[in-house]
């Protein structure tokens, strides 16, 4: 088989990995203060929706 005659049968390695020297990326007091904005934002859409929905069922009785 393949795989018992090459180490790497499937990938080749085109260079070391390297940490990088700074962070990249969200920090994770920005992911928690945004999640919870957002999802209030979103909910507060969907109430808004509904009670305009209801509010044209009803006008049609």
């Amino acid at each position: 088989m393949l795989a018992e005659v090459q180490e790497e049968f499937v990938f080749k390695v085109v260079g070391p990995a390297v940490i990088p020297e700074l962070k990249f990326g969200l920090k994770r007091v920005a992911i928690c203060a945004l999640i919870p904005i957002f999802g209030f934002i979103f909910s507060m859409a969907i109430v808004i929706l509904s009670q305009i929905l209801r509010g044209n069922r009803e006008l049609n009785r």
